[in-house]
């Protein structure tokens, strides 16, 4: 019973330092949680990349457009000066898989994660907000 308005007091500081270090530095504790602002963001396209699917004898072809949205603006740039190795990359992927894979939604879905991995490995950091089917013809 002795200890008891010690252990308030000690309870009540904690709760006054805790909301003194969140009041102060909110917007940048919100920025590491969340992402980066909504406004913040930026766009890369890579356009009309033909591929023939794996096992397909050459007789198939897919043309992909691919949208990539990434939460630094900056990076935008970095994407286009290494376009060349993106691409080849996206290529290299692409051609690995078969006409079956993407025809399904579960393929679908399945390379627009690996994709976005390689984009964020392309950027060295976790950047990639989304990443969109621009164009998707299958012939």
């Amino acid at each position: 019973m002795v200890y008891l308005p010690l252990l308030i007091i000690l309870f009540a500081g904690q709760a006054y330092g805790s909301y003194l270090l969140v009041s102060q530095h909110y917007t940048s504790m919100a920025q590491f949680v969340y992402g980066s602002p909504e406004n913040q963001k930026g766009y890369f396209e890579l356009k009309n990349i033909v591929i023939n699917p794996a096992n397909s004898g050459g007789e198939r072809y897919v043309v992909m457009s691919i949208g990539v949205e990434i939460s630094e603006p900056s990076l935008v740039n970095e994407l286009e000066k290494k376009g060349f190795m993106v691409k080849d990359r996206v290529i290299q992927i692409l051609s690995s898989k078969t006409m079956e894979f993407f025809q399904s939604m579960e393929g679908k879905n399945q390379l627009k994660k690996e994709l976005a991995i390689m984009f964020n490995d392309v950027l060295g950091r976790p950047v990639v907000r989304d990443l969109y089917f621009t164009q998707y013809v299958m012939q």
